[in-house]
């Protein structure tokens, strides 16, 4: 009842926009230890078409218990590997059985994320404290400022509600994804890969793709979206080094950067692909976004971070589509070896 809304036609954009420019430019400016939870904490308060406290907090704690659990399991069993990998098998399997649909999923990738930040960073002596002061601190930040900009900027969210995906999440989807989950946290066990924790998102959202032929298309669509986010990012942080420490050339460079690529993700007739279920724009900004805030840096221009990150994204495709291919290999062998009726 205090602010008065404006109607400029593309308040989604608009409102989208700020809630990712603002997300990450208060977490420079506050010094809170780890930037990147601006934009993980943003990008679900983003996405709501009406906001809701309830719901964003729920999935916030459910990332704070994901990644306390991890941490407390790595440092319960510090330095014995084979009672981390056992337990976590156990809370994977929580995790993902007492899935019943599919349109129950979207969470899961990253809640396992989380808690194998947890589990890793603390297995190799990294605190993991300061990333959960930043998760909070970053959710107290940005819950009041989403709710004065989803009343300052009101969409029409009538026609706006999506159909749930009541499709039954089979058996064997449940496995393969902790398979894939579960050898993924032995690998970062056995060998320190600490650097590369991110790639888990990407992985873990492979893991839980609906069929074979759409584990396939997010396989393909890694180096795209994730090098080519690097890319992007890496111009948005030469230019943020423009004018390094100016909040307001920061705030007009992310806000063009991120209204450009919201305006055709949120248009369908202007998107890449005209599918309504694939959206190439939201995805690149989403993997632009993540190394800009992990990288950026007022002293610095580190381009070695970003090859890295586009690096590990290259390895990470190759391995998922060699995975792609064992499995598809086991499935026709299995499928041959059934007795015909």
């Amino acid at each position: 009842m205090f602010i008065k809304p404006f109607h400029t036609g593309h308040n989604l954009v608009i409102r989208r926009s700020l809630i990712y420019t603002l997300g990450l430019l208060l977490a420079w400016a506050t010094n809170i230890s780890s930037p990147v939870f601006g934009v993980l904490v943003a990008l679900p308060i983003a996405m709501q078409s009406r906001f809701s406290v309830e719901a964003l907090l729920k999935r916030y704690a459910k990332q704070a218990f994901s990644l306390i659990a991890g941490t407390l399991i790595a440092e319960v069993f510090w330095g014995n590997n084979v009672m981390i990998f056992v337990m976590s098998l156990i809370i994977f399997y929580v995790f993902i059985f007492r899935v019943k649909y599919w349109f129950q999923v979207a969470f899961l990738p990253t809640i396992i994320f989380y808690y194998m930040f947890g589990v890793i960073n603390s297995s190799y002596g990294i605190s993991v404290e300061h990333s959960l002061y930043s998760l909070v601190q970053c959710v107290l930040i940005q819950m009041p400022l989403a709710w004065l900009l989803f009343k300052a900027f009101p969409v029409d969210t009538k026609d706006s509600s999506q159909k749930l995906n009541l499709n039954l999440l089979q058996f064997r989807s449940k496995v393969f994804s902790i398979i894939i989950v579960s050898l993924l946290l032995l690998l970062f066990l056995l060998i320190d890969f600490s650097t590369s924790v991110f790639c888990i998102l990407v992985i873990s959202s492979c893991a839980f793709s609906a069929n074979d032929k759409v584990f396939l298309n997010n396989v393909k669509e890694i180096i795209p979206i994730q090098v080519g986010g690097c890319i992007i990012a890496l111009f948005v942080n030469l230019l943020l080094c423009i004018n390094t420490g100016n909040i307001l050339w920061a705030l007009f460079v992310l806000m063009i950067f991120t209204g450009f690529y919201l305006y055709f993700a949120i248009n369908l007739h202007l998107r890449v692909a005209s599918l309504d279920n694939v959206n190439f724009e939201n995805n690149i900004l989403r993997a632009a976004l993540i190394p800009i805030s992990l990288y950026t840096s007022s002293d610095s221009f580190s381009v070695t971070s970003y090859y890295h990150r586009g690096y590990d994204m290259i390895i990470t495709a190759t391995v998922m589509f060699i995975v792609y291919q064992l499995s598809k290999t086991v499935l026709e062998r299995n499928t041959k070896a059934e007795p015909s009726v």
